[in-house]
Parts: C-alpha cells; sequence; structure tokens
C-alpha cells in the first residue's frame, strides 16, 4: 500500500517525527562565525526515577542557587526545564523567578506524564512515556504544563523536554501548534524499546528541524560513542550492552565507549573525548544535561552524600575550564534558536 505515491513509511518520515533520524536535507547549520558552542540544561524535577511518589526532593530546589552561581561565574546561562510538581511550587518560582527576568537562566517545561493532569492513562513503563499515549492526551498534559508555567514566570515557554527523552509520533506536531520553538528529548545513541520507549540509536547530535512544516528545531542531547570502533557503535553497542565484562573491556581498551555530556556517573575524561569526537564531527553545539536532584544529597543515585556533591562540583568546575580552553564558548538557547533561524532555509 502507498499513500500519494510513497510508502507509508518513507511518507511518515517525510513529516520530520522526532523518532526518525533526519535526513540530511533537515539537519541545521549555524552562521559562519557560530563556532563550536554548548550549553546546559538542568532536568528541574521532585523526583529522579519516575517509580518514586514525589517527596522531599522538590527541596533540592534551594540547592540550584550555588549551581547558578557557578555556571554564572562561567558565563553559562543554564535551561532550567520543570516538570509539573516543580512548576506548581512557589518555592521554585521564587527562586528561578528573578534569574530568569535577569536574564540569567532560561526556563522550559519538561513533561512528566505520571504527575501531569489529565489522568487518563494507567501507570505501567510505556506509559511514562508521553509519545506512547494518545495524541489528545499527550497534547493536553503539555498544555497544562505550559499553561502553568506561563502563569508562575509570567513568559511562556518555547523549549521542551518529554521526560525519560518519551517523544513519540506526534510529539513534533503538538509542540509546533503549541507554539513551541525547540525540543530537547533525543538522545542520541540511546535505545529504550525494552520498556516501551523510543529508539535513538539511529540518531547523532547533529540538530534538525523537526515537525511537519520544518518549524520546531530538535537540540539533541549530547551523546556519542568514542573509540576507533565507534563508526560501527549503532550496530555493536546492543550486543555487548548486555555483558558488562565485554563492554568494560572495549571501553578500557579505547575500543568502544557510549559517552553522555553529563556529569551523572560519566567521568570528566571521557567526556572531554566525547567533546573531542563531538567537534570532528562537526557537531556545532554541544548539550550537557544535569537532574536538579543531583545537586542536593540523597536526592538522586549520582549524589549520595556531601563528597558526591563536592565532586559534582569540581566535574563541571574542571569542564568548564576545559570548554574555555578549547575555545568552546557557552550559548543560551534563546540564541541558539535566533542563530538557526538566520541560517534556516525558505522553502
Amino acid at each position: 500500500m502507498t499513500t500519494n505515491g510513497y510508502p507509508p513509511e518513507r511518507r511518515k518520515r517525510s513529516e520530520r517525527q522526532l523518532i526518525h533520524p533526519p535526513r540530511a536535507s533537515d539537519r541545521i547549520t549555524f552562521p559562519p562565525d557560530f563556532g563550536t558552542r554548548f550549553s546546559v540544561y538542568i532536568y528541574t524535577q521532585d523526583v529522579f526515577d519516575w517509580r518514586e511518589k514525589s517527596s522531599g526532593g522538590a527541596d533540592a530546589v534551594r540547592y540550584i542557587p550555588e549551581f547558578q552561581r557557578l555556571a554564572e561565574a562561567h558565563g553559562v546561562i543554564p535551561t532550567y526545564l520543570l516538570n509539573y510538581q516543580m512548576a506548581m511550587s512557589g518555592a521554585t518560582r521564587d527562586i528561578l523567578a528573578p534569574i530568569a527576568e535577569a536574564g540569567r537562566c532560561v526556563i522550559g517545561a519538561q513533561l512528566h506524564p505520571w504527575n501531569t493532569p489529565p489522568f487518563d492513562e494507567s501507570e505501567n513503563p510505556p506509559q511514562s512515556y508521553a509519545g506512547n499515549l494518545s495524541a489528545d492526551l499527550e497534547h493536553a498534559k503539555i498544555e497544562t504544563l505550559t499553561q502553568v508555567l506561563t502563569t508562575q514566570f509570567g513568559v511562556r515557554p518555547t523549549i521542551y523536554r518529554a521526560g525519560r527523552y518519551g517523544v513519540g509520533a506526534g510529539t513534533a506536531r503538538i509542540l509546533t501548534k503549541l507554539g513551541y520553538r525547540m525540543d530537547v528529548s533525543v538522545r542520541p545513541r540511546f535505545d529504550y524499546r525494552d520498556d516501551g520507549g523510543p529508539n535513538f540509536l539511529g540518531h547523532d547530535a547533529h540538530p534538525f528541524w523537526a515537525g511537519p512544516d520544518a518549524m520546531l528545531i530538535e537540540m539533541p542531547v549530547g551523546a556519542t560513542f568514542t573509540g576507533h570502533l565507534r563508526r560501527f557503535g549503532r550496530y555493536l553497542y546492543p550486543r555487548i550492552i548486555e555483558f558488562p565484562k565485554v563492554a568494560g573491556g572495549l571501553a578500557r581498551s579505547g575500543a568502544l565507549s557510549r559517552v553522555a555530556l553529563t556529569s551523572e556517573d560519566m567521568p570528566a575524561l571521557d567526556v572531554k573525548a566525547a567533546v573531542q569526537t563531538l567537534g570532528a564531527d562537526g557537531i556545532a553545539c554541544l548539550n550537557f544535561t544535569l537532574h536538579s536532584t543531583s545537586l542536593a544529597p540523597g536526592h538522586s543515585p549520582y549524589v549520595r552524600d556531601s563528597a558526591d556533591l563536592n565532586a559534582l562540583y569540581r566535574w563541571w568546575e574542571e569542564m568548564f575550564t576545559f570548554l574555555a580552553q578549547a575555545n568552546i564558548k557557552p550559548i543560551a538557547t534563546d540564541a541558539a534558536i535566533a542563530a538557526a533561524w538566520a541560517m534556516r532555509p525558505n522553502d
């Protein structure tokens, strides 16, 4: 069966869905003087694991100013992606609103479907990925979160992240309709199908235009394969990940590693190698991530105590210094959006 002369899969790909690797023609180019830049996205949420009930994790927001001060010291304007619980929090608003109003951070949306009304889904792993919900329900939840953030911060958010990287076939269309300009949900080289989620093994970190009319910027979070076998990573890694000794041996030998640009369970040395690999691949905008729950001891598996928290701050201090020495400059998401649109082809 064909549609308008094309196989159904080809027709779907023409809609530039986030779950499909982009065509070369949809890759975003930046102005010649853009160089290589980086941004920092903080997943601002009340709990780390979706299966946890909301608890003291929301208190981690009071640790945000310390990270904000470090970021500002290095000229970084972070983007805080708030879920519904944090968007509703007066404490979050009191801390972040003045920073955002001063232009020292950007506020975006992060959808966790399990705690965002309306509730019309089952509680199970597949439906913790918003892209698996019906189009109407996914739309309604994003709209609810958008309205709360607009009310709380006085500005309509234009940057979106699906919790658990859970975009679906219709997410780009919904975001475009609701006025979003950038999505940061794609995590290249990761596959969440075992849990009912999307497969991003075929994606790389190149930003691309998404949605039926190519009006949405997809800015993938930073992740890549490193090592001399990295070109085969998307085929090899799924076969070795279930064998930790094999995966560890390949990583230690420098043959193959999968590295995400985050301080969470990623050694600084490995991330520096990934930054160099991404630069060699022509990625102009590198995107680092962090959960807000990692800014407070005891609220994430990555920061269990004050020693872990001190290590986290050493990691970021070292990374910001490394990026500056490599002439990789920070860029706010609003500025990245403007730079992408400055070079957007006229269709």
